[in-house]
């Protein structure tokens, strides 16, 4: 029995820091924007961190869904219809140093704060009814449609929360750093609004769920 048991102790204390493990280090991410919705866009995050407190994060999102209803709307929160990607890199500090350990494992812990350098890029479209010529009082137009590619970077200052559960609270704010601006709608001093920028500032909250 004695043989048994110091046989047994040994597998069942692993196995139990091991499921101990499970539950604590979360290397994984999944989070969504709210605030793009105001202005009719969905953004959604993955992110996954890496050793030495650090990780890197993809978002992928379509916009303009009110377009065409709200384009002339004096408020002018909403997107052209559109697609957007960014690839960020985060690093983070903890706000206990005890969680510095299990940050250098690659997991995610309770409370941090980050800095994230992010590159965004924008695909963008709108149509617009031109004038070609009139027949009497029948004025003729034509209907012509118009794009846009749009690359910017940003350094953006955030704060993350992670649940023992593994809920996810992130808001964040930063600066947007236009780099290219290749259509008619925008221009480098004016880089518009996307699902991931409002003009020059880059701000939201994200919440989702780690794993």
């Amino acid at each position: 029995m004695k043989k048994l048991i110091v046989i047994l102790l040994p597998l069942l204390l692993c196995g139990s820091l091991q499921a101990q493990d499970s539950v604590r280090v979360r290397c994984n991410s999944v989070t969504v924007s709210p605030l793009p919705l105001l202005g009719g866009s969905a953004l959604v995050s993955y992110e996954r961190t890496l050793p030495f407190r650090s990780s890197v994060e993809v978002e992928l999102g379509a916009q303009g869904f009110y377009w065409e209803r709200l384009r002339g709307a004096i408020w002018n929160c909403h997107t052209r219809p559109g697609y957007v990607g960014t690839l960020g890199y985060k690093f983070y500090f903890p706000l206990n140093r005890n969680d510095m350990p299990m940050m250098r494992r690659g997991g995610l812990v309770q409370t941090s704060c980050y800095l994230k350098l992010r590159l965004a890029y924008v695909y963008q479209w709108s149509s617009y009814d031109i004038f070609v010529g009139n027949q009497g009082w029948d004025i003729l137009t034509e209907r012509h449609t118009y794009h846009e590619q749009d690359l910017t970077l940003a350094l953006i200052y955030g704060f993350q929360f992670v649940s023992k559960h593994g809920f996810v609270l992130s808001p964040f704010a930063g600066y947007n750093i236009p780099l290219m601006v290749a259509g008619p709608f925008h221009t480098i001093s004016n880089p518009g609004i996307s699902a991931a920028y409002a003009a020059m500032l880059t701000y939201g909250i994200k919440i989702g769920w780690a794993f």
